[in-house]
C-alpha cells in the first residue's frame, strides 16, 4: 500500500501545481475582463472547476499520448517522423477536449472573457505539457545514464577478471619447475621462492574485485613477481624499480606493471651476452616502463595485455596509455591515477 502511494505522488504533486496555477491564471482573467479578483470567480466557482479539470486531463493525456506513441513506434521510425505524429495526435486529442468542455461549460456565443480564456488556457497547458515532456526525457536520460555507468562498471570488472585471469598459464609451470630445481640445490632458496610465489597469488586474489590499487602495493607484487624470474636468469634479467615511485600517493590499476614487466620478458631473448634490462621509473604523472629490444624471432605477439591495459583505463578515467618503439627500445607509459 505504501508502495502504491509512494508510486502515486508524484502524479498528485504535479496536478495540485497545475492546478493553483491555473485557479491563479482564471482569477487574473476575471480581473483583467471584470475588474475585480473574488467576485466573477466566486460567481463560477463550478466553471472554474471544470476548467482546471480541463487542464488536468490536457496534461495527463499529453503524458500518455507521449509515452505511447514512443513505446508502439520509436523503435521503428524515424525521430522527425515521430516528432510530426505527436504533434498531430496531441492537436486532434486537444480540439476534442475543447469541443467536450466548451460546450458544458459555455455553451452560448464567443464573449471577450471567454475568448481570453481558451487563448490563455491553450498557451498554459501548452507550456505545462511541453515542461513535463521536458521533466520526463531529461529522467529518462538520466536513467540511461546511470544504466550507461552500471553497464561500464561490470565491464569494467569483467575485463579486470579477464585480465586477472590471464596469468600466464605456463608461468605456474614454470615457476613450479624452478621451484623442485631450488628444492634439490637450495633449501633456504625455495623456502623464499615459496614465500615470493605465495605473495604472488596471495595479490592476485586479494586485488581481484578493485579497479585499482596503491601504487606501493603494486610495486611490492612486482617485486615478488620479479624475484621468480630472477631464481632463473640471475644477472642476465636486469630489472631497475625506480625509488621514488614507492613515496608516491597514487594508485594504478592492479597487475599493470607485472604485465608490462612479462611482456618484456616473454619477447624477448635473455642471455648472458644478450641480458634484458628493465627500467620501472616516474616520468611527471606517468610510470614509464622501459626495455631493450633482443626480441625473440619465434614469439608472435597478440597484444592482448597492453589492449586490456588500454581498455581498463579508458573505462577507468577516459585516460589512454602511451607506447613508443625504436630500433632498440620498447616503452609504455602508463598514467599514475589520483586516490578519490
Amino acid at each position: 500500500m505504501q508502495q502504491k502511494i509512494k508510486q502515486l505522488q508524484p502524479f498528485f504533486l504535479r496536478n495540485a501545481i497545475i492546478a493553483a496555477i491555473g485557479f491563479g491564471i482564471l482569477i487574473f482573467i476575471d480581473y483583467i475582463v471584470e475588474g475585480s479578483f473574488f467576485d466573477g470567480f466566486q460567481r463560477h466557482m463550478f466553471t472554474y472547476s471544470l476548467i482546471i479539470v480541463g487542464y488536468i486531463l490536457a496534461s495527463e493525456g499529453t503524458l500518455l499520448i507521449d509515452k505511447w506513441i514512443n513505446k508502439k513506434l520509436s523503435p521503428r521510425v524515424s525521430f522527425k517522423f515521430l516528432s510530426l505524429y505527436k504533434i498531430l495526435t496531441v492537436i486532434v486529442f486537444y480540439w476534442a477536449l475543447y469541443n467536450i468542455f466548451y460546450f458544458l461549460i459555455t455553451p452560448e456565443p464567443f464573449t471577450r472573457k471567454t475568448l481570453t480564456t481558451i487563448l490563455i488556457s491553450i498557451i498554459y497547458v501548452f507550456l505545462i505539457d511541453l515542461i513535463l515532456i521536458i521533466i520526463r526525457y531529461k529522467d529518462k536520460l538520466q536513467k540511461e545514464k546511470e544504466e550507461n555507468a552500471r553497464l561500464k562498471e561490470e565491464k569494467l570488472k569483467s575485463d579486470l577478471q579477464a585480465l586477472q585471469n590471464q596469468l600466464n598459464p605456463h608461468f605456474l609451470f614454470n615457476s613450479l619447475n624452478v621451484l623442485i630445481s631450488e628444492v634439490y640445490h637450495d633449501a633456504d632458496r625455495a623456502v623464499t621462492y615459496i614465500q615470493q610465489l605465495s605473495d604472488i597469488f596471495r595479490y592476485v586474489l586479494q586485488s581481484s574485485d578493485k579497479n585499482t590499487v596503491p601504487l606501493a602495493e603494486e610495486l611490492g607484487f612486482l617485486e615478488a613477481y620479479i624475484y621468480l624470474y630472477k631464481v632463473k636468469y640471475a644477472d642476465n634479467l636486469q630489472i631497475d624499480i625506480d625509488k621514488q615511485l614507492w613515496q608516491q600517493p597514487f594508485e594504478i590499476p592492479p597487475l599493470v606493471l607485472q604485465i608490462l614487466v612479462e611482456n618484456a620478458i616473454k619477447h624477448n631473448t635473455i642471455m648472458p651476452d644478450s641480458p634484458l634490462i628493465v627500467e620501472v621509473k616516474k616520468e611527471g604523472r606517468l610510470v614509464s616502463i622501459t626495455n631493450n629490444l633482443n626480441r625473440k624471432k619465434d614469439t608472435f605477439s597478440t597484444t592482448t595485455g597492453l589492449g586490456n591495459i588500454r581498455r581498463r583505463y579508458a573505462l577507468l578515467k577516459n585516460m589512454d596509455i602511451f607506447v613508443e618503439e625504436t630500433q632498440s627500445h620498447f616503452r609504455v607509459k602508463v598514467p599514475l591515477i589520483e586516490d578519490d
